[in-house]
């Protein structure tokens, strides 16, 4: 439901997460229940009549299926799953999303525009120098597979382990995918999801709304049955989870955004050159966030851009 009371529009829930069976307003004590309702109205008798069925909770199209929760944030048609997804419902299905257990959040912030917090997920050919220290000890750099499904996109990086599983399991059909990979998923129009072989990891960038050279990036940690043991506490082991991914994202890849982002801001540079592993990610991301807010630069791309655009490509880059 939009989080708006009915009476003079205050958010009636604050931000984050819980369970109640009734809702509040703090403003005037009007009450919803969990289904929306107008429930109660504080000091009726003075306040006058007020038709409680007609006043609920703006409801807001939503849909659950594998185990995740799609919501529009505006009211309109139902929202068919599936068809979001464009091709990827059975990865979705395969990888048993609800019986992952959710283990804890963290809101990131950062100076740089909400598609480039995105594009840092979009290719691993950085992995060998700006993550020499972290990432590259245990994934293979410049290394990936590249999948398109309509308006979102898959890519897969291979462990260092890889080959050496390869080796004791002769028969690929036997081989334990998950253990040996990390698969990355875009999903349009903001969300990315990071499958490794214990976890699952949900990320979606928010915009600034008055500044589009910042950015939020809001996390959640899922984990497999497994390793519920070594997170139960929610506690240290979790910081420390958040801790490691910090210091790579944080650190490391948006600390880079942001010299990007100052560097588009400068107008320098009228190009942008993609390579073979960051080209369909950057073609695809761009294409379809385009038009949804107002930014600094933008890649302006023709409708074949795919087909047409070979590796080293160049293209446009006009500020706006």
């Amino acid at each position: 439901f939009a989080n708006t009371c009915r009476h003079r529009g205050t958010q009636v829930v604050a931000d984050g997460r819980g369970t109640n069976n009734r809702f509040s307003c703090p403003f005037h004590a009007w009450t919803y229940s969990n289904k929306g309702d107008l429930i109660a109205v504080n000091k009726a008798s003075s306040f006058g009549h007020v038709e409680k069925k007609e006043h609920g909770l703006v409801e807001l199209p939503s849909a659950e299926k594998y185990g995740m929760l799609w919501v529009r944030p505006t009211p309109g048609d139902p929202i068919d799953v599936d068809k979001c997804l464009g091709g990827l419902a059975d990865d979705m299905e395969h990888w048993n999303l609800p019986g992952h257990g959710y283990t804890g959040s963290q809101v990131l912030h950062a100076d740089i525009n909400w598609k480039l917090a995105i594009d840092t997920f979009g290719e691993n050919y950085h992995f060998d120098v700006l993550h020499r220290e972290t990432l590259s000890k245990e994934i293979h750099g410049n290394l990936q597979t590249n999948d398109i499904f309509d308006l979102n996109y898959r890519m897969v990086f291979a462990y260092h382990h890889f080959k050496e599983i390869v080796a004791n399991v002769p028969e690929q059909s036997n081989w334990p995918f998950r253990s040996m990979t990390l698969c990355v998923y875009f999903i349009y129009p903001n969300a990315i999801l990071l499958v490794d072989p214990y976890s699952v990891d949900v990320l979606r960038m928010f915009p600034d709304n008055d500044q589009p050279g910042k950015s939020r990036t809001a996390q959640s940690f899922y984990i497999v049955p497994e390793a519920e043991e070594h997170f139960q506490d929610g506690g240290e082991a979790c910081a420390q989870r958040f801790a490691g991914f910090n210091q790579v994202v944080m650190e490391e890849d948006y600390l880079v955004g942001e010299s990007t982002q100052r560097g588009a801001l400068s107008g320098a540079n009228t190009h942008l050159v993609l390579g073979a592993t960051s080209r369909p990610f950057t073609i695809t991301t761009m294409r379809t966030a385009e038009g949804l807010v107002s930014h600094y630069w933008k890649l302006k791309l023709p409708d074949d851009a795919s087909e047409i655009l070979g590796p080293g490509t160049v293209l446009s880059m006009p500020r706006c």
